[in-house]
């Protein structure tokens, strides 16, 4: 069996282990995105066809019709933000008997199509089936989690050729994140835009290498290049930013002053332009509907000091990164022990890998692409006085996690070195991603509780089940996440290394 094939069934088992970690409407918002995704795969939310309403706080929101069988999953409203409650506590929407189909709203009002439709239409083909809705939605996490880890996976198949296998690894496993894993497998767009984000870095690093090599940039990257490009672009309102913000990257001069954009095809070039102004025509389209205001009704933000407001949104970058590796669900956190491990080790390896390069030029390209995304934070904070969260932050931080690879080649470090840092490495994110899993899933199986006065609630498995898993329980879910990560693992270990590139030698293995 080829290497690709094992790697994809890997992804698969990742995107069920995830899914079924938790229940339908656990990740944020998911209910409404669920509803969103419905309407668009039918037609419902498209421009020309949208039927909105205004609510009692100035929200405009669309109206869907939906069919009652989606509608049987624990309704979250019961649980989220109690983390003593389990999905069991009893408030399930149930739609009378009689009734076929339910007329509801989305705030998701004009959020690009893309992911919505794809997502959307697997929930439509498998009530077309005659499946039940429970299925149809768990489908739609599968799918949703299988789409985001392939493209994860082709990340990896790109960076390889161009870097060796040892770095291809380390930002991809740094930049899939507790929080980006289970974002991936949930009715959510943030988490295909995470992917799409590491697969669109992937893509421009991979470029950019031909580029400095004096190597024609194959059809193939550049196909990737513009799917992965649309797939970023095309899942949330604000994706456009840093869509925006990695094609300037190809604009920077690589080797004997080559401009990689330059060396696209024609096609290729407009494709991306166009993709943009379109997006950027989607998002003026899309605020049309949306009202930028304040979240705190008791403070007028215009009217604090802009010292403040500066130094309020500098301290809120400390949440933000803690966010983005620890935090999923509405209210699941991990221990800050695990979120330290996972940050000082990406901090580590980032520092060490720009410490012992050979001298290449661009290494301020990525930390550059970094500040920028720093500064769409805080521009948008500061116009709106809202803090913004780390799983909007994280597409931008995985791409400059990304843009580090030709660097996580550690040139100036002896191959068994090399060789050691990456497994230890591997073996820490996996660690992490492991319990956290876990910690996720046990949180809703059993709820968490404060044990003792002196500690944090931890959803520990010392009481009576709660919830249960589908489809055979918690051990089922832990084992397929566990299989999924040694076909990873296998499919690594197995691939051919790349003639092309330096170091193409698998460095898991002697």
């Amino acid at each position: 069996m080829k290497a690709s094939v094992i790697a994809l069934l890997g992804a698969l088992g990742v995107a069920f282990a995830w899914a079924t970690a938790s229940p339908v409407g656990a990740s944020p918002d998911e209910s409404a995105h669920i509803v969103y995704a419905w309407g668009t795969a039918t037609g419902q939310t498209l421009p020309g066809r949208e039927s909105t309403i205004v609510d009692d706080n100035g929200v405009t929101l669309v109206k869907v019709t939906v069919p009652a069988d989606l509608y049987h999953y624990p309704k979250e409203d019961c649980y989220a933000r109690n983390l003593s409650a389990t999905p069991t506590c009893g408030m399930v929407i149930e739609p009378s008997a009689d009734a076929s189909s339910v007329d509801d709203v989305s705030y998701m009002t004009r959020y690009p199509p893309l992911y919505y439709a794809a997502v959307g239409g697997v929930m439509r083909t498998a009530l077309s089936l005659d499946l039940s809705g429970f299925s149809a939605l768990y489908l739609a996490r599968i799918f949703s989690g299988f789409a985001s880890m392939a493209m994860v996976v082709g990340a990896f198949a790109l960076l390889r050729r161009s870097f060796g296998i040892g770095a291809a690894i380390l930002p991809l496993v740094a930049a899939a994140t507790p929080t980006a894993l289970s974002l991936f497998s949930a009715v959510n767009p943030n988490g295909f835009e995470i992917a799409g984000s590491i697969l669109a870095a992937a893509a421009c690093a991979t470029v950019g290498d031909h580029v400095r090599r004096g190597v024609r940039v194959p059809a193939y990257i550049q196909g990737v290049l513009i799917v992965s490009m649309v797939a970023l672009t095309w899942t949330r309102p604000l994706s456009v930013a840093w869509a925006g913000l990695l094609s300037m990257v190809l604009l920077v001069p690589v080797g004997a002053r080559a401009i990689p954009f330059r060396a696209l095809s024609g096609l290729t070039q407009a494709v991306l332009v166009l993709n943009l102004v379109a997006a950027l025509g989607w998002l003026y389209y899309s605020l049309q509907t949306r009202r930028i205001g304040e979240e705190d009704p008791n403070v007028d933000w215009g009217s604090l000091p802009l010292l403040v407001k500066v130094v309020l949104i500098v301290m809120k970058f400390g949440p933000l990164l803690t966010q983005m590796v620890g935090w999923m669900g509405w209210d699941v956190t991990l221990p800050p022990l695990l979120t330290a491990i996972w940050i000082s080790t990406v901090a580590a390896l980032v520092i060490l890998a720009i410490a012992v390069r050979e001298k290449r030029r661009g290494v301020w390209v990525a930390p550059a692409l970094l500040c920028g995304s720093v500064l769409v934070v805080g521009a948008y904070s500061m116009l709106t006085g809202f803090g913004w969260q780390g799983r909007y932050w994280l597409p931008a931080v995985a791409m400059f996690i990304v843009l580090l690879t030709p660097y996580f080649q550690f040139d100036n470090l002896p191959d068994a070195s090399r060789r050691r840092l990456v497994r230890v490495s591997v073996i820490v994110f996996g660690a992490v991603n492991t319990v956290s899993l876990t910690w996720y899933m046990w949180r809703y199986v059993y709820g968490a509780e404060a044990w003792f006065a002196r500690f944090d609630r931890a959803p520990l498995p010392f009481d009576g089940v709660e919830w249960i898993p589908v489809p055979f329980g918690d051990g089922f879910v832990v084992l397929s996440w566990l299989v999924s990560v040694v076909l990873l693992g296998v499919a690594v270990v197995f691939t051919k290394p790349t003639a092309g590139a330096r170091y193409g030698q698998p460095l898991l293995r002697d």
